[in-house]
């Protein structure tokens, strides 16, 4: 057994709270019935410093990583012999074939194939854990319940209060994990189990950027660990802003603006958590539909609204084919963060007959808005992940 780290001090964790502040926008608050009507504008006179992009892409591409805080998301656990075959029977993706140490991404579905969330399924020997995003885990715990029988021989609990979440972000992700003493990286698609009952190390980190996240148990082995990983000379802590612009630069959607019970997954560019040759689950006629005729009427992109922009307009902000603002809408900026550099970095759908990459579209005050690619979304099954 791996010894335990040593205690730091008491001054770099308090730099560490400070600075990874657990309201990170990387997974907002659950939207039960449609997108939040508003989300604050990207203006110069935010009192918090605006991100850089620059920085963050320097430290990836450097081979260093990132760590941010996001310990708001939300765990459910699922015990019993039917686990597996209950989360099977209530999301897109194919669970019941999952090994131990297994990590998927799945979603979780309305009858009509909308998203109520994005989620980590993570297999222990004897438990499924489940990573939703922040606020969400009330609500699908009272969600699922309501699917539970006697017959599928399954308990469910919320455990968000026994864990912290952090993710480290890049490629320098394994190394650093290592270099402080937790361990080596799970391989890809896996998970480990920390040493001392310190909690779980799963491979990746909810973007298409490789990372880890860090399920730790409540308690003091847990300040030390994430302090230790803060100090190390490879790792820079991310604030709530670098968070989000992060997020954005990856194209990675987050309940509320991008993903609610208007969108379905492929719109979303989730294809990489669905199974299209498992059974039935809930809202798989719509999806599979979807799949095969036609496809999705809109799809999720990077938003690039004019530098010239003092700030971003009051979201979601409909967007149209002329600076005129004539006719219907062709789709809708649903997230956005003003850079350093003076750029405005977003997201959000746009109709697929309006176009994809490079097509130039207009919010309702005339501001241009580029349409980029970004990693995260994938526009097909057979388009491997980024």
């Amino acid at each position: 057994p791996k010894s335990r780290l040593p205690t730091m001090a008491l001054a770099v964790f308090s730099m560490l709270v400070s600075t990874l502040a657990p309201g990170s926008p990387l997974l907002s608050p659950c939207v039960t019935h449609a997108p939040r009507a508003h989300v604050s504008s990207c203006t110069a006179s935010d009192l918090a410093p605006r991100p850089s992009a620059a920085r963050l892409l320097a430290i990836l591409d450097a081979g260093g990583a990132l760590l941010a805080n996001r310990s708001d998301a939300g765990l459910l656990s699922i015990i019993g012999a039917g686990r597996r075959r209950f989360l099977h029977q209530q999301s897109t993706n194919a669970i019941e074939r999952m090994a131990p140490d297994d990590v998927r991404e799945t979603v979780l579905t309305t009858a009509t194939g909308r998203v109520r969330d994005l989620v980590t399924a993570f297999c222990s020997e004897d438990e499924l854990l489940v990573l939703t995003s922040a606020g969400c885990a009330a609500s699908l715990l009272k969600t699922l319940d309501m699917f539970v029988f006697p017959a599928d021989q399954v308990d469910l609990a919320d455990r968000s209060a026994d864990f912290v979440t952090y993710a480290l972000i890049g490629r320098g992700a394994p190394a650093a994990l290592e270099a402080v003493g937790l361990g080596v990286a799970p391989a890809p698609g896996h998970a480990i189990q920390l040493a001392d009952e310190l909690g779980y190390v799963l491979d990746g980190a909810s973007l298409s950027e490789p990372g880890l996240t860090l399920l730790l148990r409540r308690g003091e082995a847990a300040e030390q660990a994430v302090a230790a990983l803060a100090a190390a000379s490879s790792v820079a802590c991310l604030s709530a802003g670098e968070s989000e612009l992060l997020r954005l630069l990856q194209g990675r959607p987050s309940v509320g603006p991008e993903l609610n019970k208007e969108i379905n997954p492929l719109e979303a560019g989730l294809w990489g958590a669905i199974s299209f040759d498992k059974g039935c689950y809930i809202g798989q006629e719509t999806i599979a539909k979807l799949s095969t005729v036609g496809g999705p009427k809109q799809q999720l992109w990077g938003l690039r609204p004019s530098a010239g922009s003092t700030a971003a307009p009051a979201l979601p902000a409909e967007l149209y084919p002329s600076s005129s603002a004539e006719g219907r809408p062709v789709g809708s900026l649903t997230s956005c963060v003003a850079t350093a550099e003076g750029d405005l970095v977003g997201l959000g759908y746009v109709r697929t007959k309006a176009g994809g990459e490079g097509t130039r579209l207009f919010t309702a005050d005339g501001t241009a808005v580029e349409v980029v690619s970004v990693p995260y979304p994938r526009r097909s099954k057979e388009e491997p992940a980024s």
